[in-house]
């Protein structure tokens, strides 16, 4: 069965998946559980994520998929561009991510890094 490792964004939870677990019945959606409050910065969580996916122990020429939600997105992509060597990642598919950055981030406390 076919992976996708889902990534929650800001205050994000478990409780994210339910609809991609719905519409994706084909597919073995994996949560990736990480501190959704984003006191760490994007490339300390994807680190994070990479130590994830290893510990999956998925066969290397096996290629996984990743949605990532809002910052979840981010992550997803900076997984997949900076920390995927091996090159085991299909496709990143992003649901609302700042993509393009926000203005929403100067309302929040700087000691939040991931935003």
């Amino acid at each position: 069965m076919k992976k996708i490792i889902f990534i929650s964004g800001f205050t994000g939870g478990e409780r994210d998946t339910f609809f991609a677990k719905k519409m994706l019945k084909e597919f073995e959606i994996i949560y990736f559980k990480y501190n959704t409050f984003l006191t760490q910065s994007v490339e300390a969580i994807a680190k994070e994520l990479k130590k994830f996916i290893e510990s999956l122990k998925i066969n290397k020429k096996e290629k996984i998929n990743l949605i990532g939600l809002s910052a979840g997105g981010i992550i997803a992509l900076y997984y997949a561009k900076f920390l995927d060597k091996s090159k085991q990642i299909n496709k990143v598919i992003t649901i609302h991510s700042p993509l393009g950055g926000t203005y929403l981030t100067r309302f929040f406390p700087k000691k939040l890094k991931g935003l």
